[in-house]
């Protein structure tokens, strides 16, 4: 099976793309990495 390796995320200025991003970023790390009870997850409420 063929795949494309490239996506594209499109939309106006401020709609949240870097926020998803960085939410994939997260929980890419949360699910290699996993939490340590010495070192909390790291949130900025808004």
């Amino acid at each position: 099976m063929n795949v494309l390796r490239v996506g594209a995320i499109y939309g106006a200025n401020a709609p949240g793309k870097s926020n998803l991003i960085n939410s994939i970023s997260f929980a890419r790390d949360l699910i290699l990495k996993g939490t340590s009870p010495d070192f909390p997850i790291n949130v900025r409420p808004f």
